[in-house]
């Protein structure tokens, strides 16, 4: 187990002990604020420090109480955030940029060249093993090691102005630093210990937490946030002042979400809510890519990849997404997800027929969550798979937190899993298939044909681009490990008092745009 993965579990397993404690002596309940836009989100909150979270909805929290210096929307497209405008040599291994005016942090701290160094040094303390882009600044190994007490790639021209030097070309760096964990925070956590930032965090972003709370409603336990607007110069265009997230571990049935002006929903609660007067239904773009991990560790069948490829091969594609999701996702032929540059929309996998079965049946344990369609999509599987022989026997595991605890500390039995790139690059996203302590590494590899690929991205020229993703994904296919089911986006019903819902990359709703009518 990586020191990556180990990390999560212990964060995991230190937070329901945190929150096991709140319990044990709980605040008075929590009020309803009937001003607030109301959202629901059914996950747990491990943490808020940026370069610490690992869930999806953290990284949505972490949007809306932090800022990155730059932004991507749900086209993969940079735009100005934190920095107001940059500048890349000719050679892409300086970075100039320029931080806006006026920007503070909620307790008045103005935003500063400074935070953005600090932020950058905590994120090499705590990550480097895990994020390999961090390598390409100049000093971040002296650094790392203590041979140095500054990353000397960090040049501080002035409070407002950044230069960043790169030991070599990197032409993905300006994405890079949209990545979640590169959110800014202040310098010396704003005189706060790491545990009371974690609790209560003073961020760069266009929300503030006013208070933490608890509530039950109907018979549920709620962890309930309550965010406040913090005016930004760049992310003010929205009317939401105030907003109210109840988080709650236990599924949710619709008629109980319906009390929410913002709530995740299943594709088979979408027909209902369409006949709501009141709701709307919003997709994000199919960015999260699903797939069957088969495995080897455990299981003699799978560790043949003949077998492995028979499988590969074997499912189709389309099928799930029209039987499973009625056509609103997109078939996974190709290991690179959707709008990244490289994935080809051509590129098929032909299904291959049953032909001669395996004889007796192979017996496989399947292991998911029943999270988005995913217990339907391994019922799907296991249809499919029949005619060739291999009998899938479908465990599914009520608890996203205990669904990960069992493929990180286990990791004996296939299961399926989605993954979100961090930010739009093919060698961003392969890395975490690679690399030590990357979120899809489980399995250690006797060959390093992959790796040494990955890190031969990304090219100036895009042509070798193509060619060396066009690579990397037949070796995948070869080593047939991860099979590329489908992409799909999150769906979400919304009140008709709000204009809109905006999505930018990885998913996330940019709450600082909402439109609200309060009448």
């Amino acid at each position: 187990m990586t020191a990556g993965k180990r990390l999560l579990v212990a964060s995991i397993l230190v937070t329901n002990l945190f929150w096991a404690c709140k319990r044990d002596s709980p605040p008075a309940p929590d009020l309803p604020d009937l001003s607030a836009l109301r959202v629901f989100a059914e996950q747990h909150v491990l943490k808020l420090i940026p370069y610490q979270s690992m869930s999806s909805f953290e990284m949505q929290l972490n949007d809306m109480l932090f800022d990155t210096l730059i932004g991507v929307d749900h086209f993969g497209v940079p735009f100005p955030s934190l920095a107001e405008k940059w500048h890349i040599s000719p050679d892409h291994k300086t970075y100039t940029f320029s931080i806006r005016r006026g920007v503070s942090f909620p307790n008045g701290q103005p935003l500063t060249v400074h935070d953005i160094v600090y932020t950058l040094e905590r994120v090499v303390r705590f990550k480097l093993d895990q994020i390999p882009e961090l390598h390409f600044i100049s000093g971040v190994e002296d650094f790392a090691a203590g041979r140095e007490n500054r990353i000397t790639g960090l040049r501080i021209i002035n409070n407002l102005m950044l230069e960043i030097h790169l030991e070599k070309a990197f032409p993905s760096f300006l994405e890079f630093f949209s990545a979640y964990y590169t959110s800014i925070v202040p310098r010396n956590m704003a005189g706060m210990s790491e545990v009371d930032f974690n609790k209560k965090p003073v961020g760069s972003g266009p929300f503030r937490i006013e208070h933490v709370g608890r509530r039950e409603i109907e018979g549920h336990d709620f962890q309930v946030m309550h965010l406040k607007r913090h005016q930004l110069p760049h992310r003010n265009e929205g009317t939401a002042q105030d907003i109210e997230i109840n988080i709650c571990a236990t599924p949710l049935a619709l008629k109980e979400k319906l009390s929410f002006d913002i709530f995740p929903i299943s594709r088979h609660e979408i027909d209902e809510i369409a006949a709501n007067p009141v709701l709307r239904v919003a997709n994000s773009t199919p960015i999260i890519i699903n797939f069957l991990v088969l495995n080897p560790k455990k299981h003699s069948f799978l560790q043949n990849a003949e077998n492995r490829r028979h499988i590969y091969q074997a499912v189709n594609r389309e099928l799930i997404v029209s039987e499973v999701f009625a056509n609103h996702a997109f078939p996974a032929h190709m290991v690179i997800p959707l709008a990244i540059f490289g994935w080809n929309p051509d590129y098929r996998i032909k299904p291959k027929s049953a032909g001669a079965a395996f004889s007796p049946p192979i017996q496989l344990p399947l292991l998911t969550v029943d999270t988005m369609g995913r217990g339907r999509v391994a019922e799907n599987l296991r249809d499919q798979l029949s005619p060739h022989g291999i009998q899938l026997e479908i465990t599914i595991v009520k608890d996203l937190f205990d669904f990960f605890n069992r493929i990180i500390l286990e990791t004996n039995d296939p299961f399926l899993i989605g993954v979100l790139p961090e930010y739009p690059s093919a060698f961003s996203f392969f890395l975490q298939f690679v690399e030590k302590g990357g979120f899809m590494n489980f399995f250690p590899r006797t060959e390093n044909d992959l790796r040494e690929l990955v890190h031969l991205l990304p090219f100036l020229d895009y042509r070798e681009n193509i060619a060396v993703i066009s690579e990397i994904n037949r070796l995948f296919e070869t080593e047939a490990i991860y099979v590329p089911l489908y992409s799909i986006g999150s769906t979400w019903a919304f009140n008709k008092r709000i204009s809109a819902l905006l999505f930018k990359y990885n998913a996330i709703i940019d709450y600082s745009a909402l439109e609200v009518k309060n009448d």
